[in-house]
């Protein structure tokens, strides 16, 4: 490329970036080597490579917050939370499919655990001491379907192991598994009565059952 033509190519490149992609596309379309922009090209393929790593970490830093949320407060884990972590895996695995050659994954993982964190500051109101000072698993801990949340399984299937929440879904499967525990020690040969007190602390009755 002549010294005019490096000129006209960089004053574009600073001044219409679209303008100067088509016309690089244009030139590599034509094999003009002679007059492709070297520098620019290569300041944007380098950039490109920045941008796959920058998802890396942006997705392991979702995947990460979620993750300390879900193990710090487990009375407020949701459906939402338990997406989010799976969606997150399942985007990782294939980010890293279409970029094999992504090896800066322990950077990655570190430069996303502190950003993991605030992004779980920001989500609950635990103080900043809850959370460990530094990245304490592996990133194929958290990639491992199993690991803290495991979406391997059917977000229905752990309901039951979440604390109740003050709603009619949880009261229904409170008495649900009180009724299978009462068939199971045979507790159903003896009278039941119901028993609607006020709760001490509450504004609102609760139903217990006694067998008498």
């Amino acid at each position: 490329m002549s010294c005019n033509q490096s000129d006209r190519a960089n004053a574009l490149y600073e001044s219409d970036f679209y303008g100067w992609t088509e016309l690089q596309a244009n030139v590599l379309a034509n094999r003009q080597v002679e007059a492709l922009d070297w520098q620019n090209l290569r300041e944007e393929v380098i950039s490109l490579g920045k941008q796959e790593y920058r998802e890396l970490v942006s997705r392991l830093t979702v995947l990460v917050g979620h993750l300390l949320k879900w193990e710090y407060q487990p009375d407020k884990r949701s459906r939402s939370w338990f997406l989010t972590i799976r969606e997150q895996r399942r985007a990782i695995r294939r980010h890293l499919q279409g970029n094999p050659s992504l090896s800066q994954i322990p950077t990655a993982l570190s430069d996303a655990f502190e950003a993991g964190v605030d992004l779980a500051l920001r989500d609950t109101d635990l103080p900043i001491r809850t959370f460990p000072s530094h990245c304490l698993f592996t990133f194929e801990d958290i990639m491992a379907d199993h690991f803290l949340c495991d979406t391997s399984q059917d977000w229905s299937s752990k309901i039951l192991g979440l604390k109740p929440r003050r709603s009619t879904t949880a009261l229904l499967l409170n008495i649900s598994t009180f009724t299978k525990y009462m068939l199971k020690c045979e507790t159903w040969k003896k009278p039941i009565r119901f028993d609607f007190t006020p709760h001490q602390n509450k504004s609102r009755y609760c139903g217990a059952l006694w067998a008498v």
